[in-house]
Parts: C-alpha cells; sequence; structure tokens
C-alpha cells in the first residue's frame, strides 16, 4: 500500500511559508523606513540610499532627465517642454513634407520641381551619413575586434565630402 501525501499536511506548511515571507517583507520594509527617517532627521537635503547596483559599480551614470525635471524650478522645467515641443514640431513638419514629396504628386509643375528637389537633398544627406557611418564602423570594429589600435584622427579617410 503506497502512501499518498495528503492535502492536509501541504497546506499547513503553505501558509506558514506565506506567513515567514509576508513577515520577512515587512521587516524589510520597517528597515527601509527606519531607514528614511533616520537619514532625513540627520539630513533633510540627503537623498535615498543608492540602488546596490550602483553602489557596487560608481561608473554607472546617475543623471535622469525626467528626475531632473521634476525637483526643477517651474521657469526651468517649462523651458525645456516649450523647447522639446519646438524639437517635435520642427521634426514632425520635416517628415510631413518628405512624405507629402514622395506620395502625394503635386498638381502644378513648380510645386512637383520643388518636392522632387527636397527628396534629391534628402537622398544625397543619407549617402553622405552612411558613407561617414560605415567608415567609422569599420574604424571601430578594426580597432576594438582585430586589435589594430585605433589610430586617432589621423585614421580618418577622405572620400571627398
Amino acid at each position: 500500500m503506497a502512501l499518498r501525501p495528503s492535502k492536509m499536511r501541504i497546506t499547513p506548511l503553505k501558509r506558514m511559508f506565506h506567513r515567514l515571507h509576508d513577515a520577512a517583507h515587512a521587516v524589510a520594509m520597517n528597515t527601509r523606513r527606519f531607514q528614511t527617517s533616520a537619514n532625513s532627521s540627520k539630513n533633510p537635503t540627503s537623498s535615498p540610499p543608492l540602488p546596490r547596483q550602483q553602489a557596487e559599480n560608481p561608473s554607472l551614470p546617475s543623471f535622469s532627465l525626467i528626475k531632473q525635471l521634476q525637483t526643477a524650478k517651474p521657469a526651468v522645467r517649462y523651458t525645456i517642454y516649450a523647447g522639446l515641443g519646438l524639437m517635435a514640431t520642427v521634426e514632425t513638419t520635416f517628415w510631413f513634407h518628405v512624405l507629402r514629396a514622395k506620395f502625394f504628386p503635386r498638381a502644378s509643375r513648380e510645386e512637383q520641381d520643388q518636392a522632387d528637389a527636397l527628396l534629391d537633398r534628402l537622398r544625397d544627406a543619407m549617402r553622405g551619413y552612411h558613407s561617414v557611418w560605415m567608415a567609422n564602423y569599420g574604424r571601430y570594429y578594426a580597432a576594438h575586434v582585430w586589435g589594430l589600435g585605433y589610430g586617432g584622427l589621423n585614421g580618418l579617410e577622405s572620400d571627398g565630402h
């Protein structure tokens, strides 16, 4: 006759585990509250303790634009919001004109010539960017993957741009 585990034995163990887990969580939360209140009573301008990963590796960046904006004065915050809004407006307008020139032909010949000129300038800019990016990527790959050395700015090649 084989013994089967009964639910009666397992259920109390589960309850006990959950109670221990909840108790440990409560102790950890109370400890954090105590540390925060102890730190705030000593120095009201001190920041909360750093996360464990950042404390172990101080070379990690600690800048956060969102946190900086939350603590900034309203004039600074609204100036940055206005600048971001203007940049987004310019970017949206540019891509609107590119899409309009590419997919919606103009009625007059003069407007069509302007749209074609815009697309030609965009293609030239993309070709120039691609050639510079590929040259720099090739230098990085040679220097860091194959160990050939960086070469500094003297290693830049001019391809006529």
